[in-house]
Order: C-alpha cells, then structure tokens, then sequence
C-alpha cells in the first residue's frame, strides 16, 4: 500500500526536468557566446530576417498573449521583484514599445529574449535558443530510462515544441546565426584548447581510501552510456571508504538519471522525502495538470518559512513524497558518499542535492546551491503568430517546513572556505573524520 501511495504522488512530481541551458550541455557553446551571436547578427538585418513577415498588429499580439499567460500561470513573478528587482509588468510595458518600433520577425524574437533574460532563470523562465531547439523536441521525443507513467506526459510537451510554426521559425533563426555561432565556438575552442570528451569522468584520488566521479549533467540522452561507465567503477571502488561525487558543474537534466544511476544501486532501503508543490490554477497549467490532482490552497497547513506574499497569488497545493527504491539487495558502494555542489547546481541536479541532504544520502560539501529542484517540467508557450517559444516551471516547490527551492536552494553540510577547493575541502573533511 505504502509503495501505491508512493507511485501516485510521484506521478505529478518532478519527472524529467530539462536543465537550465541546455546548449551548455549539448554543446561547447555557452549561453553567453549565444547571446553574443544573437547580438551580432542583430546589427545585420536584411529580408531574411522574417519568416512570417509580422505585422505590428501580430506581433503585440504575441506580447500580450505571452505575459497573460505568464501572470495566470508563472509562480514566480513576486520572487522575481523581490530576488533581484525586475517587475515583470513593467518590463512587457517596455517591451511593448519596442515592438511599435520594431522592423523585422527577428526584431521581435530579440525583444522576447531581452523580455525573458530579465528573470536571470528564476522559475526557468526563459526563451528556448535556436541552438536548443532541436535539443528539446528530440529530448522530449526519447523516453530513454523515463517511466512509461511520464511517457503521456512528455508527449505533450514534445508536440509544443514540435509544432510546424515554430519549427519554421526556429529553422529561419538558426540558418541566420549559425556561422557567427560557428566563429564564436571556433574562437573559444582556440582559446580554451579544451574539448569536452566525457559527461562522466573517474579518478582514484587514494586507493583503497578515497575515489572520485565527476559528473557534468544528468542529460538523459547520457543514461546507456553513462550507466555502463558508473556501474563498472562502482565495481572497482565499492569497498572504499569514501566516494565523492562532483556537481559543481551539473545544471540539471533528468531526475531519474540520479535516481536510477546514483543513489538505486547505492542504497539497501527505501529513501523518502515529503515536499510541497504548489500552483497558480491558471488555464495553461491545468492543461498538463488536472485540478482534480490538487487540494485548495487553504489545504496547505502554516509553515513556518513560507512566504505569505508568494501564498496570496497561489490557488492550489499538492504533498509529494520523492522516493527511490534499492535497485538490488545489497549497496555497491559500502563507504561513505559524499557530493560536491554549488551555485551551478539548478533544477534536476539541484533535486539531488536537496534530496541527498533530506534523506541523508550523502554529505554535502562546496557552497549553497543554485535552487528550482522541487517541481515539474518548465512548460513550453509558442506564441501563436511567431512560433518563438518561452518556457518556464509552472510548480512553487517548497520543502515541510515552507522554505522555497528556488530562492533558497540548498544548503551543504560543510561549506568550502576561502582559497580552498570544493575537492580539497572534502578531502580535508574525510581526513579530519579519522
């Protein structure tokens, strides 16, 4: 019974989370490089720079379709004003009169992106990159390691992302900033000499004492190959004192590559942590999630670090309980786990820290991490007229005692101090246990 309970709440829990810049994984471009491209290309308009040839008219339409949305649906708007300054109303006032003055399609989709940039990735909010584009709509078409329960799920996301309009679009934008993507990713190749070989790296640090695994994301399309690689080391260190994880690089990527690759084969129990997850009832939302899942926000009970400005513009809560089962009778990995986190940890890799910290999994070392780990998806809005599409995550994930996931993150266990590693600072804490 206990196990049925389990599998129901899990089922609109977090499932297959995106990370927060996927070109970053997928590629050696950056998000800053792509945004240097999109500026680049700006200044050298000509006709190709529409595929719809946009009116005004359309183009305010979108605009306006968009931030109604968002208001109705996104969770993050007070946060956003409170974390960093940015008013979101104030900002689609702005970006409606650049629209007036707007010229090209390609004018539009870079007002949208200034829009979007604006919430520095709280809540994901975020413009989707002509650079991970295709990215997301095969990501979302592979159900590689991802419970067939999901499956439904992804499929609706996968048909947003997929649709003809944008797909037009995105081909259009693409095909414009593809050589000065190209240039700026050959320039810094030459200039870092460095190419990434492997999501998953390993090391001896002491033998028989301590050993390393870095791992660089949990991007699902890594799961068979990575799967192989973990397991295998797990085999050859198992009988280490100690196994440090590395995520100070990770952005995220699916929860279930975590759970399946990590902590399943590492455990001899069942290990569980009760979450919030609450929501605006907007129109949009509840086309992924049906109301009936969800209790009246009334429901939730007073705790003690929630925010009750955040409260009054939410209608629904949810209490989710994130488990993973052993995925064999006996652990591999006898010794002591330990896992290296800091600000870069976002999303499904952030979920890792917060569950490893909540269940005891492991010890968290290195600095604060960077939060939006309790949740869903981000949902994907195409603008009707434009095919542009904004993303951005729909749950307000708090943990029992009301502390919300993306503003706080997740605290280590020990923190790095000044002028010292995330790796030497554990070493020197699994020395100092002795």
């Amino acid at each position: 019974m206990k196990k049925r309970f389990f599998s129901i709440v899990l089922l609109l829990s977090v499932a297959f989370q995106c990370i927060a810049v996927p070109a970053a994984q997928q590629t050696t471009i950056t998000q800053n490089e792509q945004q240097y491209a999109v500026q680049k290309f700006a200044s050298a308009q000509n006709d190709s720079d529409n595929w719809y040839y946009l009116s005004t008219k359309q183009k305010l339409e979108d605009m306006n379709y968009l931030y109604q949305t968002l208001e109705q649906n996104y969770p993050y708007i007070n946060m956003l004003k409170r974390m960093y300054g940015v008013d979101l109303k104030q900002e689609y006032q702005k970006a409606i009169k650049e629209i007036e003055n707007s010229k090209t399609d390609f004018d539009f989709y870079m007002i949208v992106n200034r829009f979007t940039n604006k919430s520095n990735m709280v809540g994901h909010l975020s413009t989707i990159s002509p650079f991970d584009y295709d990215w997301f709509v095969r990501g979302y078409a592979d159900t590689t390691g991802v419970p067939e329960f999901y499956w439904e799920q992804m499929k609706k996301i996968e048909n947003i992302y997929a649709n003809k309009k944008s797909q037009k679009a995105y081909t259009a934008l693409k095909n414009k900033l593809l050589p000065i993507y190209q240039k700026v990713q050959q320039n810094q190749t030459q200039k870092q000499n460095t190419v990434k070989t492997s999501n998953v790296e390993t090391k001896i640090i002491e033998k028989d004492k301590i050993a390393y695994i870095y791992v660089d994301s949990f991007d699902m399309s890594y799961y068979e190959e990575d799967k192989k690689k973990l397991f295998d080391f797990y085999e050859k260190v198992k009988n280490y004192d100690n196994v440090i994880f590395d995520f100070t690089q990770n952005g995220g990527g699916g929860m279930f590559y975590f759970n399946d690759l990590i902590v399943a084969p590492n455990i001899d129990e069942i290990l569980y942590t009760g979450v919030y997850e609450l929501m605006q009832s907007g129109k949009y939302n509840l086309q992924f999630f049906g109301e009936d899942n969800f209790e009246p926000i009334s429901k939730l009970p007073k705790l003690p670090n929630m925010n009750q400005e955040d409260l009054k513009e939410l209608d629904l809560m949810l209490k989710s309980v994130y488990f993973v089962e052993p995925s064999k009778e006996q652990k591999t990995l006898k010794g002591k786990i330990w896992i290296l986190v800091n600000e870069n940890v976002f999303s499904s890799s952030e979920y890792a820290a917060m569950f490893s910290k909540a269940t005891g999994f492991a010890t968290l070392v290195g600095e604060r991490t960077g939060g939006d780990g309790i949740g869903s998806d981000p949902l994907p809005i195409t603008l009707p007229n434009s095919g542009i599409i904004v993303r951005y995550s729909p749950i307000y994930g708090i943990t029992t005692d009301g502390t919300n996931s993306q503003e706080f993150g997740t605290e280590p266990d020990i923190y790095t101090k000044e002028g010292k590693t995330y790796l030497q600072t554990c070493i020197d804490a699994i020395k100092n246990e002795k």
